[in-house]
């Protein structure tokens, strides 16, 4: 089972996760026996409409579920400013992570004694960057930018973690970028 939630469809299954988690289980590493839960292979989160510290306390159990969760979200996101203003809430899952790791916060949870931080176990892609078939809202352009729907490819049919795909650029933590020339450069 793959997972691919777009805002409010983010917020949707987060907020089920609890409640349909048994019934979902780890990719098995061998093959063979009776599947009694779905196995769960990927989750993936684009520009998510979810509050940040909700999903930190949620964490343990979406790992615990899935070993390969990603994230793609824009600071400029606008459809998630305004449900932010809307909703009465700080920065959401998917404006928030972006720029937090580029403050070197990402998406990092504190330890119960709140002596030390970690970062989470998963992906972060920051879109902030990307120039290319991207509208002035920011929010919807998954399906058009070529970059990005090849990186969706790699990730849910090779289950391939941002470390390993050629096309990231390594930021910071759990934090990538898009590796790509900006618009203004152009073959004469």
């Amino acid at each position: 089972l793959h997972v691919m939630a777009h805002s409010m469809g983010a917020t949707a299954w987060l907020s089920a996760f609890p409640s349909l988690a048994p019934l979902l289980r780890l990719v098995p590493t061998t093959p063979g026996g009776e599947l009694a839960q779905l196995p769960l292979a990927t989750m993936t989160f684009l520009n998510p409409d979810f509050p940040e510290e909700e999903f930190v306390r949620l964490f343990p159990l979406l790992r615990e579920r899935c070993s390969c969760i990603s994230l793609y979200g824009d600071e400029a996101d606008s459809a998630l400013r305004w449900s932010e203003r809307i909703n009465r809430r700080g920065r959401g899952l998917g404006r928030g992570t972006p720029s937090l790791g580029r403050a070197l916060r990402g998406l990092r949870a504190v330890t119960p004694a709140g002596a030390s931080n970690f970062w989470l176990d998963m992906d972060v892609i920051d879109t902030s960057w990307m120039e290319n078939n991207v509208h002035t809202v920011r929010h919807n352009y998954f399906t058009l930018n070529r970059e990005l729907v090849e990186d969706l490819r790699e990730l849910i049919v090779a289950r391939k973690r941002a470390t390993v795909r050629d096309r990231l650029l390594h930021r910071t933590g759990n934090v990538y970028s898009f590796l790509a020339a900006p618009s203004c450069v152009v073959n004469p």
